[in-house]
């Protein structure tokens, strides 16, 4: 992907992009910010539906949450592979900054249920759910391309 494909595909000219966005990256990594928002939402939706919550609905509204991102599963791997060494040191902050306090609420949104999570089981709960959206992501990814022709 490049920024002229994507000023292209959605009709703007590429000097207007590049006031907002430096690189490719940099628009990779902002759109991965944005997914986090987007799983805080859902899983903070999902969550209040229906409390209390046991811990498999607490999973399963983990689970779902995450699964409604595909865009963002994909960028999970690639923010600490490339993405991050890639811009520039105060935008890579920000970004953390960002992402640490959702995780951190999400947390805490966890907790908050009566699954029995502690602050360190729901942070496992969370780690393990992004390593494994964003390696069955890339996995599906894989057996996509494969099936076509």
């Amino acid at each position: 992907m490049t920024l002229t494909a994507v000023t292209t595909h959605v009709g703007l000219d590429l000097s207007a992009l590049r006031r907002y966005f430096e690189s490719r990256e940099e628009l990779l990594l902002e759109l991965a910010e944005l997914g986090w928002g987007e799983w805080r939402a859902g899983l903070l939706d999902a969550l209040a539906e229906a409390s209390p919550r046991t811990a498999t609905e607490v999973a399963q509204a983990v689970a779902a949450s995450l699964e409604r991102l595909p865009l963002f599963c994909d960028l999970l791997t690639h923010v600490v592979l490339s993405l991050e060494g890639a811009v520039r040191l105060d935008r890579a902050r920000r970004y953390k900054a960002a992402a640490t306090q959702t995780y951190d609420e999400m947390a805490d949104a966890l907790v908050a249920t009566e699954a029995g999570l502690d602050t360190d089981g729901a942070r496992i709960v969370l780690t393990v759910a992004m390593s494994v959206g964003a390696y069955l992501y890339q996995e599906g990814g894989r057996d996509r391309r494969r099936a076509m022709p």
